[in-house]
């Protein structure tokens, strides 16, 4: 008896402490929390309840853009009385200051600040899960809901009301490492969002890694007017979920095969070039060329053809007559010329991190030997136009489509190699001259116009997810600027005909990710970056182990690597595997528990049932 009672004992504890990792497990920091403030907001399409968030010791309002002040009224979400400015609650939005600084009063007698913080400029979308709640989603990647959508164009207009499949979770490092999530939606039925075309598959890309929030959008709509084919469309929009304000975001195309989004017939096949890594973990077919190129197979009927496809163009690219050693086909017949230049120069100008090695589109129309190869469309690029935090060895003089490699053992070697052949250079220089940089003579202003629309959302996602950034002011002149000398050097290197040596850094003291750059032959590289701490020894050559003068002309090309006075660490890719590892692991928690649980009291049971046979 006694042993029963300790089986149902410990059984009991197992239980509780499975619901309580599960608890811990599945409320993610910035899911939605019961708010005691809400603003209730009433228009002629319904009425919908949005939380009142208590953000760094203040509550904001988070007025959306689309609704008048007049729509909206403050009031608590219990039965209390509660005063503003000494005016009891429940209050119109109309009768209130926007930016101001109102006295809380609760009815114990504390006190706190509340502000109403309207936007405009941008789209609005609610998303609401059938649960109620991110949780589900949040807990792991591949969960998904179905719920309901509203969204609101930029004057105001309800551009759609209906029902999505799924919200899902997507991304890589943006998906592991920051609290504000991207998501794909699919929707019931298709449908025209904000302009973009009638598709089912959206994009809502989070921007966590951009603190402008505006970079993905420029490179997209630059690339748009520069005429590579495909290149998505995309709006701003601020979005709330489940009645809780998420910031400000950007609605996207989705890189697929489809009448509205890459128009192929059914003999065309769409690949993702991507890390090896990321490859191996997804669930979609893919290949691996002879360089090590990992292709994943985003839409193909003949996959046996298109590995044989991309081989021959790989092995013409990198042979050194230019042709494939079995076919004979050069890599001007296997290329669409036009379209691999504009990629590049998209990959170069604006410093794409990615360049040659992940997120990296290219397509046909027909799968076959010997077919036409096209490169694009473009695909993110929150990590460019000098991000610093993104890239700790950033300079304008970087070059990243040119690069051999990309870190250590991963080679990049389809552009660089194109970039060596006499043909492809010429090309891309006159691309260059006559489309780009006049096109790129506009970028100041546009980059202007872009702040100027986002500002007040752009505050309100700062406030929302503690953006560290002087403002959108700032962040347009730091890209400006940035591009300003970036537009500057590549003229130079690709215009005016001076010589240029390469000085290749190494980002830590174990390899990891290399940064290439052109120094012009005889001056000083300004850019070599200097480490934080006492221990950085300075800038060492591969080849000599003698430390750089960093006040000496580059004279020759340069491999260097930086040294430490302390023994070596591991590098963040290796933290980061780790902690990807035990988030995975974490998973499984409570199933170990129960089944250890289990385990003990069959132990019991066989125990008690020996004794019972003894006796």
């Amino acid at each position: 008896m006694r042993n029963g009672k300790l089986g149902i004992a410990v059984f009991s504890a197992a239980i509780l402490l499975v619901i309580l990792l599960m608890a811990i497990h599945t409320v993610p920091s910035g899911t939605e929390m019961e708010a005691p403030l809400v603003l209730q907001i009433t228009t002629e399409t319904g009425t919908v309840s949005l939380n009142v968030r208590m953000e760094d010791g203040t509550y904001y309002a988070f007025l959306p853009g689309h609704v008048e002040p007049e729509q909206a009224v403050l009031l608590t979400g219990e039965d209390e009385k509660v005063t503003l400015q000494g005016q009891p609650l429940p209050l119109s939005c109309g009768q209130l200051e926007f930016n101001r600084e109102y006295d809380l009063s609760w009815p114990d007698g504390s006190t706190e600040t509340l502000r109403i913080l309207p936007s405009e400029g941008v789209a609005t979308m609610y998303l609401t899960t059938q649960s109620g709640s991110m949780d589900f989603i949040h807990a792991e990647k591949g969960n998904a809901e179905r719920g309901t959508m509203q969204l609101y164009d930029e004057q105001g207009n309800l551009n759609f009301s209906g029902s999505l499949e799924t919200i899902r979770g997507r991304g890589n490092s943006t998906w592991i490492v920051h609290e504000k999530k991207p998501y794909s939606l699919k929707l019931m039925d298709k449908s025209d969002l904000l302009g973009m075309g009638a598709a089912k598959d959206w994009i809502l890309l989070a921007d966590a890694l951009d603190s402008s929030a505006m970079r993905n959008k420029i490179v997209y709509d630059f690339a748009a007017k520069a005429g590579l084919s495909f290149t998505p469309e995309c709006r701003w929009t601020e979005v709330y979920l489940n009645g809780d304000y998420a910031g400000l975001y950007l609605l996207s195309e989705r890189v697929e095969v489809h009448p509205e989004r890459v128009n192929l017939s059914p003999d065309g096949s769409l690949v993702c070039m991507d890390r090896d890594i990321r490859v191996e973990e997804d669930t979609a077919p893919y290949f691996i060329t002879d360089s090590r190129q990992y292709l994943q197979i985003r839409e193909s009927s003949d996959l046996g053809t298109l590995k044989k496809q991309f081989q021959s163009m790989e092995n013409a690219i990198l042979a050194a007559d230019g042709r494939d050693s079995i076919t004979n086909a050069s890599w001007e017949d296997l290329i669409d010329l036009e379209s691999w230049v504009k990629k590049y120069l998209i990959e170069e100008i604006f410093d794409s991190y990615d360049a040659g090695f992940q997120s990296q589109y290219y397509y046909c129309y027909e799968t076959r030997e010997g077919g036409t190869i096209y490169a694009g469309p473009v695909w993110d690029y929150d990590s460019s136009l000098g991000n610093p935090q993104i890239w700790a060895l950033n300079s304008p003089r970087g070059l990243f489509a040119w690069r051999p490699e990309a870190m250590t053992s991963y080679a990049t070697p389809w552009l660089h190699s194109l970039y060596e052949k006499p043909a492809f250079r010429e090309e891309l220089e006159q691309e260059y001259r006559e489309i780009f940089l006049p096109l790129l003579m506009q970028l100041e202003e546009t980059v202007n116009s872009y702040a100027q629309q986002i500002a007040p959302a752009f505050e309100r996602n700062r406030i929302r997810w503690a953006v560290d950034t002087d403002g959108v002011t700032a962040e347009a002149e730091a890209i400006t600027g940035y591009m300003e000398q970036r537009i500057e050097f590549l003229s130079q290197l690709w215009l005016e005909g001076k010589e240029f040596c390469i000085v290749r850094l190494q980002e830590n003291d174990l390899g990891g990710y290399y940064g290439y750059y052109a120094v012009e032959a005889g001056t000083v590289f300004a850019d070599l970056p200097e480490r934080e701490g006492e221990d950085f020894l300075g800038w060492y050559r591969e080849d000599t182990d003698a430390l750089v003068d960093p006040a000496e002309p580059v004279t020759e090309d340069l491999f260097l690597y930086p040294k430490y006075d302390h023994p070596r660490e591991e590098p963040e890719e290796q933290e980061d595997g780790l902690k990807d590892w035990i988030l995975e692991v974490y998973h499984y928690v409570p199933l170990a528990v129960l089944v250890l649980m289990g385990v003990v009291l069959l132990v019991l049971g066989i125990r008690r049932n020996r004794k019972a046979l003894c006796e």
